[in-house]
């Protein structure tokens, strides 16, 4: 696994700040992950994510937690087989829908996606979704605004935007405890606990198998990326600090609202 430093605005971005004001005040220096296919290898498990610039469909507002909607559109005719709606949400056509029922990957499941004025050309897309959910993920949930998040389900429709806290490194590298996700058994899809996002516009990450990997790699199905999700012992640390062969040591934050009190 590479390191690459790289210059990103700060997560939380204030609302209202001007490019200028934030380059001056909110922005920091992260280490961005770049995987081999010999790191992807050696995860127990996957977090299954999609490149950004394969936009299978343009997801459309909705009102609740319910089933998510995209608004119709020409690449509806003939869908990739697999694209991104909104992070971390990706879905799938029909054809691989049925290539992944047929192999029987345990806990593969998938949720319709309704398409908005549909035409008679428009055929099917399908979050892909599963049986089985993990246990809670080590890596603190907190806020757009640094808070530690208490409720990080589907009950919560606070505003604000959740994520996980990963230190200065992108992308999100799921920590489990080891034992709890032995109780789950042998699974190939698992969806987390964890809702990301802001509002009614929140959604969990997927977790797959080697086995899953390997069945869309003979798939030959373009547009997937992954990252590892690591098991952990009680006690161990939730990653190694490179930051320090980098920058120095990594400085402690502090609280954007705190920040706006001396602004």
């Amino acid at each position: 696994m590479q390191m690459v430093l790289k210059m990103e605005h700060m997560r939380p971005k204030p609302w209202g700040l001007t490019i200028t004001e934030c380059s001056e005040r909110y922005y920091f220096q992260s280490l961005r992950r770049e995987y081999s296919s010999r790191d992807l290898d050696k995860a127990p498990y996957l977090i299954l994510r999609g490149y950004g610039n394969r936009w299978i469909a343009k997801m459309a507002l909705r009102e609740d937690f319910g089933n998510i909607k995209v608004v119709a559109n020409k690449k509806l005719d003939d869908p990739m087989p697999y694209g991104d709606l909104y992070y971390p949400v990706y879905a799938m056509n029909t054809w691989l829908t049925e290539e992944l029922e047929r192999r029987k990957l345990k806990g593969f499941t998938v949720r319709e996606i309704e398409i908005q004025d549909r035409r008679p050309g428009h055929q099917s897309i399908w979050q892909p979704w599963s049986t089985i959910m993990m246990p809670r993920c080590c890596l603190p949930v907190v806020s757009s605004w640094g808070e530690p998040c208490e409720s990080f389900g589907i009950e919560s429709t606070n505003h604000r935007g959740w994520h996980y806290e990963c230190g200065p490194y992108q992308p999100d590298e799921l920590v489990f405890l080891r034992a709890e996700v032995a109780l789950l058994g042998d699974f190939d899809i698992a969806v987390c606990q964890e809702y990301l996002g802001a509002g009614y516009v929140r959604f969990p990450m997927i977790v797959v198998s080697q086995r899953f990997r390997q069945v869309l790699k003979e798939l030959k199905v373009p547009g997937v990326a992954y990252a590892p999700v690591w098991l952990k012992e009680p006690g161990e640390p939730l990653w190694t600090n490179p930051w320090e062969e980098f920058l120095g040591p990594y400085p402690e934050r502090v609280p954007l609202a705190r920040s706006f009190e001396k602004a």
